[in-house]
C-alpha cells in the first residue's frame, strides 16, 4: 500500500502553506502511525490541503493514496478516511467563495485574481474527480459490519452519483 506516495513531486504543489512536501509523510502517519500520530496528521492534512474548505493544486494528488486507505478493509478507521473523502469532494475555490465579498464593496476580481480563481476551479474539479474514482470502493463499503462506514460510505455514493 502507499508504493507511489513518494513518486509524486510534491514539491511542485502547493496547499494553503506553501509547498506540500509534507503531505506524503502525513498520509504515511495517518496509514501507519500510532492512534496520536494519525490524529496529529488528519489535523494537518484538514489545515493544508482542504484548509478552511478550500482544496489547492496538492488535493487531488492526495486522493489515490487516501482512496487505497479506504479500500484497506483491515483499518479501523475507515469512517474516518470516508468523511475526509467526502469533505474534499464538496472543497471550495478560496477566490470563488470569497468573489461576493469584492462585489460587495463595489470591487471586481482583477483579471490576475480571476485567472487564479480559473486555476482554483480546476484544481476542485479534478478532486471531485480524483474521488469520484472511489465510487467502486464506497458502494462495497455499503455493505461494512461497521454502521459508522456504512453511513460515511452510502453519503458519499449519494454526493458524488451513482455513475
Amino acid at each position: 500500500m502507499l508504493k507511489k506516495l513518494y513518486d509524486v513531486d510534491w514539491s511542485d504543489l502547493g496547499h494553503a502553506y506553501g509547498a506540500a512536501t509534507d503531505v506524503p509523510d502525513l498520509i504515511k502517519a495517518v496509514a501507519y502511525g500510532s492512534k496520536s500520530e494519525a490524529d496529529k496528521a488528519w489535523y494537518e492534512l484538514y489545515g493544508n490541503i482542504w484548509h478552511q474548505g478550500t482544496i489547492y493544486s496538492a488535493t487531488s494528488h492526495a486522493v489515490p493514496f487516501l482512496l487505497e486507505l479506504a479500500a484497506d478493509l483491515e483499518r479501523t478507521d475507515t469512517e474516518v478516511v470516508l468523511q475526509y473523502l467526502q469533505d474534499l469532494a464538496e472543497g471550495t475555490s478560496f477566490l470563488d467563495v470569497h468573489r461576493e465579498g469584492h462585489t460587495l464593496f463595489g470591487k471586481k476580481l482583477t483579471d490576475e485574481q480571476l485567472s487564479q480563481m480559473s486555476q482554483e476551479l480546476m484544481w476542485v474539479k479534478e478532486t471531485r474527480e480524483a474521488v469520484r474514482l472511489g465510487l467502486p470502493i464506497f458502494k462495497e463499503l455499503i455493505d461494512h459490519p461497521d454502521p459508522k462506514v456504512r453511513e460515511e460510505a452510502a453519503r458519499l455514493v449519494e454526493s458524488l452519483g451513482n455513475g
